[in-house]
């Protein structure tokens, strides 16, 4: 057998902490391990027009192989990264004509001076479509009396939320009293109005919006997650100002825009909460209806209680829902292993309650929002066999949760994972923390919204399965297969191959489908028209490969990898002059 080789390619090395976290966890050596398949879009159109769906590609998504084990790798964001053509996203403004242009995104998005507009470029999920246009300036008002500003925005030099990004903000001030910033990145544009202090006064922002293409409009939150209720009218959005006396500034009010790569694609996180201001027992705060729920600010808490000043009264409970796309992964993926990966921002302990985090499952109405009545959609049995203490809880980096066989068992491989984190020892067990009055304790993670470097990411660890169906039963005792064409790439030429008798494995080579190292098959035999195989196979896949179903003449073969998945291979394609081939 050829000697497996290490991945020497700069470009082809694993270098992201949560992928080698995930290798060391199972005892792969990182040094035969190949990123293969980068962000890609998961349709393609034919000449014909119409499109079809490309297995293991995923603008959510890189994968990565093991030369040795056959294992593979996910690793898997709510972030696209790439626009439905396959262009990477490059998030930032271009300034030209005394205007703003968005640079390659998902929407195209033009600001001069207080305006802005907006246009969608491929159709959603939510049955918006491709060409959907708005047009908006917003005006801010306290008390009835708008706050004027200079007309023209400041392009930010570095992303003040997450500094991997450059010039993707655009900045007004409002005297002392507010900021207003426009923020884009994969797939989202955020308008925010940060009020800096008490305002003392309603607050209402009048967007001014004309078009078909609806922003959402209604969310605000202060520092620490909380909600401030939020009345809109027409376009208006309006805060009492007793809403901000518990607040904790800045406040951030404003419309968001959030576009994905294709109708099928999903994706979301945020944090939901039955919040109550005057006080509540423990059963009523924890079973009963949802209050909230935010889906589109960066500093997200993975669970949080607060405590009410009169005796064993509480105001909140808060938990925070992930849904994960996990359908490019295919039917015939086997899941061995799972890890969520939550980059944390901070932990809250002044009850001295020392709150711990597990995963449980969830189920949002929507695989795109999030709404207040899925507070009530988690489970309680965990997805890790180990909570994370709140000692354990890293603030300034990834947390790593090793699911379990329930957890395991819960990754689909054709469709959308969902998943929520809550506090295992007082909110699952149903067991009230020690009242004091207003307290509160909680761990926060960076959502989506934090963008590149702080995402959260799910890493999947499986193996394929290969079955493929028969066409008709061999008569010959010998079949000659001087060349092979497979799908997608230049074509595969491959020796003679003889059966049933034993089968020296030929030479394999390909480009842009597959690249498959042989060894010799030990064994072939054929018994009433089943052909079987023995021995050892790795099978290395390339970028982009078009999926097909094999067809040969046998009556039913299945084969998993890595242990004979090649030799399979070599024998089906030697038996069928034109099949094609899925890895």
């Amino acid at each position: 057998m050829p000697k497996i080789q290490k991945v020497t390619d700069p470009a082809k090395r694993v270098t992201d902490p949560v992928v080698l976290g995930q290798l060391d966890r199972e005892g792969i050596d990182p040094n035969f391990v190949e990123f293969f398949q980068d962000y890609a879009p998961r349709w393609r159109k034919r000449p014909d027009g119409t499109h079809y769906r490309v297995k293991g590609c995923s603008p959510f998504a890189k994968f990565y192989f093991d030369r040795v084990s056959g294992k593979r790798f996910m690793v898997t964001s709510n972030l696209p990264m790439v626009k439905a053509e396959g262009h990477k996203i490059e998030p930032g403004w271009l300034y030209a004509r005394e205007k703003y242009y968005s640079k390659a995104n998902l929407f195209s998005a033009i600001v001069e001076g207080k305006q802005a507009q907006l246009t969608c470029l491929s159709d959603q999920p939510d049955g918006t479509k491709k060409g959907a246009r708005v047009t908006y300036k917003p005006q801010l008002f306290i008390d009835g009396i708008e706050i004027i500003n200079g007309s023209e925005p400041r392009l930010l030099p570095t992303d003040p939320i997450n500094p991997n990004y450059k010039e993707n903000t655009l900045e007004w001030t409002y005297g002392a009293i507010a900021e207003r910033r426009i923020r884009i990145f994969e797939g989202r544009y955020r308008d925010r109005f940060f009020v800096l202090s008490h305002p003392h006064g309603r607050v209402s922002v009048k967007n001014n919006c004309v078009g078909n293409l609806k922003l959402k409009l209604g969310s605000a939150v202060d520092a620490k997650g909380n909600p401030l209720k939020v009345s809109v009218i027409g376009d208006e959005e309006i805060v009492e100002a007793s809403e901000f006396d518990r607040a904790v500034f800045p406040v951030q009010i404003g419309a968001t825009l959030t576009v994905y790569p294709d109708t099928n694609a999903a994706g979301v996180d945020g944090q939901v909460a039955r919040n109550i201001g005057a006080g509540d027992t423990w059963a009523a705060i924890r079973d009963g209806a949802g209050t909230y729920a935010v889906d589109d600010i960066t500093d997200n808490y993975c669970h949080y209680i607060i405590s009410d000043d009169e005796n064993d009264k509480w105001d909140q409970v808060r938990r925070a829902p992930l849904v994960l796309d996990c359908s490019d992964l295919g039917a015939g993926a086997i899941v061995s292993a799972g890890t969520l990966s939550l980059y944390g921002w901070t932990k809250e302990d002044t009850g001295g309650w020392t709150p711990t985090t597990n995963i449980y499952a969830c189920n949002p109405a929507s695989n795109t929002a999030l709404v207040a009545a899925d507070f009530g959609t988690f489970g309680t049995t965990p997805y890790c066999d180990t909570a994370i203490t709140y000692a354990g809880w890293n603030d300034a980096g990834y947390n790593a949760f090793v699911y379990n066989a329930t957890g395991i068992a819960a990754i689909p491989n054709d469709d959308v994972h969902k998943v929520g984190t809550r506090n295992a020892n007082y909110d699952v067990a149903d067991s009230p923390p020690t009242w004091a009055a207003d307290k509160a304790a909680g761990v926060g993670y960076y959502g989506v919204e934090e963008g590149v470097g702080f995402k959260p990411k799910l890493v999947i660890t499986y193996t394929v399965l290969q079955t493929v169906t028969p066409s008709s039963v061999p008569t010959a005792s010998s079949i000659q297969a001087p060349s092979v064409s497979g799908s997608g790439s230049s074509p595969i030429t491959l020796s003679p191959v003889a059966v049933p008798s034993a089968v020296q494995a030929p030479s394999v080579s390909g480009s842009g489908s597959a690249s498959i190292a042989p060894s010799p098959v030990q064994a072939v035999s054929a018994v009433n028209g089943v052909v079987s195989a023995t021995g050892v196979a790795s099978i290395y896949p390339d970028p982009i490969i078009t999926t097909s179903s094999v067809m040969v003449p046998v009556t039913t073969m299945t084969c998993r990898a890595p242990e004979l998945e090649r030799e399979v291979a070599e024998l089906l394609l030697a038996l069928e002059p034109t099949a094609h081939f899925e890895v």
